[in-house]
């Protein structure tokens, strides 16, 4: 979204309980990958995660000693290299929201000028947001 908070882009990820679990325990997986292949994810295309604007985030770990950043390739699509450190950080940033409501900023290495990462749960329904534009 457009200057959705401090007038900075965002990237909002709705989520509830089993989006929340989800989220943190493949952020976990990421953190604790041995092989390539689970040493990735992607975020908004519908498995489990949606999104009605297309937006995709392919997150991946980096054996660097720094996250890579989020980096736009085309409209609404994103990849985002991080190490482990950061993944295991955002995973426990998720957890907590898995019972309760509230949100926490992922922050890109980044940002800005990338757009800030937030997951929100049981704060904002899509109608109200489609609303904001």
């Amino acid at each position: 979204m457009k200057d959705f908070k401090w007038d900075a882009d965002t990237l909002l990820i709705i989520s509830n309980r089993d989006c929340s679990t989800w989220l943190a325990d493949n952020f976990q997986r990421l953190a604790t990958a041995t092989n390539a292949d689970d040493a990735s994810m992607t975020i908004g295309n519908g498995e489990p995660i949606g999104s009605p604007d297309g937006v995709e985030i392919r997150i991946c770990i980096t054996d660097g000693e720094t996250d890579d950043g989020l980096k736009e390739h085309d409209r609404n699509k994103f990849s985002w290299a991080l190490t482990r450190e950061s993944a295991f950080d955002f995973s426990e940033k998720i957890r907590v929201l898995i019972d309760a409501p509230g949100h926490n900023y992922l922050d890109p290495s980044n940002s800005p000028p990338a757009p800030v990462v937030m997951v929100s749960a049981g704060e904002y329904e899509l109608e109200q947001l489609t609303r904001m534009g």
